[in-house]
């Protein structure tokens, strides 16, 4: 019983704690950058132009 009573407790404890931070968390709104370089590998593949220059295909 005092097993069950302690982790009650506890658990309570750390569901207030989640809460709170996921609270502070939605007050500030996060902006999220994704550039293009940071996937190289999702770019179309390239094509090499009879001038020998390599040229990205239009996504």
């Amino acid at each position: 019983m005092l097993f069950a009573v302690i982790l009650g407790i506890m658990l309570g404890a750390a569901t207030v704690t989640l809460l709170r931070q996921w609270q502070e968390s939605g007050l500030e709104p996060r902006e999220v950058v994704l550039k293009p370089a940071q996937f190289p590998h999702l770019a179309p593949p390239a094509v090499v132009t009879r001038g020998g220059t390599v040229r990205r295909r239009a996504a």
